[in-house]
């Protein structure tokens, strides 16, 4: 096989090895705790099954505790005028999570991570290419 084809085939391995590691990497970012539909975390409100709502402080999701002490997470609609009158007439705890910045510091050091494991494998295929000639 010629040099080129070599230099080629390793880079189109490199390329793939990078958006296998991505996907994998951000695909776990995603997974956690389990989520519920909108319409499943009012349902369970309503059935009183639902402890404790403490809503995320742009009021975009919210960690909901349920009353075997289980908990998940539900993206609450931007506009739904009701949800604090449907929380508070079935007697459900409500708090405001702080403001983290987890997430900022988790995709920052994911970023990172990934660069490092491409300069990584770009050094350890152009050593072995220059190791070659």
């Amino acid at each position: 096989m010629s040099r080129r084809w070599k230099k080629a085939g390793l880079y189109a391995l490199l390329a793939v090895v990078m958006a296998i590691v991505s996907v994998a990497f951000w695909s776990n970012q995603l997974q956690g705790r389990e989520t519920w539909d909108y319409s499943q975390f009012i349902q369970s409100v309503e059935d009183k099954t639902v402890v404790k709502v403490s809503i995320s402080d742009d009021r975009s999701r919210a960690l909901v505790t349920s009353s075997d002490g289980s908990q998940v997470w539900v993206d609450i609609p931007p506009n739904d005028p009701n949800l604090i009158n449907t929380l508070v007439d079935n007697n459900v705890d409500i708090a405001v999570l702080p403001k983290s910045n987890e997430r900022f510091l988790l995709k920052a050091a994911g970023g990172l991570s990934l660069i490092g494991i491409f300069l990584g494998c770009v050094f350890f295929f152009l050593r072995a290419l220059l190791a070659e000639s």
